[in-house]
């Protein structure tokens, strides 16, 4: 881990942790993350589309990083013959495991992704919104380690978010530009966290891919609410 965002990083671990209990009002809009319309029926659309996206994705061994609490996790065992859940919060993985309760095929493990060494590989890699947590200088780090873990033929599926457009509604992030930095997050309970964000835009993240050496495509959803992208490695 870099020594200009390991502070940071440690921050964004707990913020999420302390999160865990929060962190489904985002998906499901409720609470502080409720839109209004049309945006929330126009969440609602690129939701589901995703949601499909994911479920069709979903094939033999998959290794889901950042699982977080199971919402995509839930749907992710549906078509997989087994499913690994890795995430650096316990908080996170407990309510994962509330979430898929029953499911034979999906076991949970406690990593941090900025210090992760595969040791085994997947047909399929997924994480939502994951990418736009990792810093630029960590960057080529997480996807040499992505390819590691991937098997021959393997692909991987990721989401994550995209800045909110003023003309839609909403407030837009300040700086909401394709730049790294540093954001504050508030808990309902007013204790505030920095973390890292990067609303990457996908022309801008298949570029980065590519010299990466990854065959990605990436795509906003139909309303610009997230995105959407697969890669898998190029011929050596």
């Amino acid at each position: 881990m870099t020594e200009r965002w390991a502070d940071t990083l440690d921050e964004q671990k707990t913020y999420y942790d302390e999160r865990a209990g929060e962190y489904d009002n985002f998906w499901f809009r409720r609470g502080s993350y409720a839109l209004d319309e049309p945006l929330a029926s126009q969440w609602a659309t690129d939701a589901a589309a995703t949601m499909r996206e994911v479920e069709d994705f979903s094939h033999g061994d998959v290794l889901e990083l950042a699982c977080g609490t199971g919402i995509f996790t839930d749907v992710l065992r549906r078509r997989a013959n087994t499913v690994d859940a890795l995430d650096a919060s316990p908080a996170m993985l407990a309510l994962n495991a509330e979430r898929t309760a029953g499911a034979t095929n999906v076991t949970y493990a406690q990593a941090d992704l900025f210090d992760w060494t595969p040791t085994r590989r997947y047909d399929r890699i997924f994480f939502g919104f994951w990418l736009s947590h990792v810093p630029d200088d960590l960057f080529e780090t997480f996807w040499a380690a992505v390819r590691d873990a991937l098997a021959p033929d393997g692909r991987v599926l990721f989401v994550d978010s995209m800045p909110y457009r003023a003309e839609q509604g909403v407030v837009a992030p300040a700086d909401s530009d394709t730049a790294i930095r540093t954001e504050q997050r508030t808990l309902d309970d007013g204790r505030t966290f920095r973390i890292v964000k990067r609303y990457w835009e996908p022309a801008a993240l298949v570029e980065r891919l590519s010299a990466a050496g990854w065959d990605a495509r990436v795509e906003a959803s139909a309303h610009r609410l997230m995105l959407l992208g697969g890669a898998r490695p190029m011929p050596a």
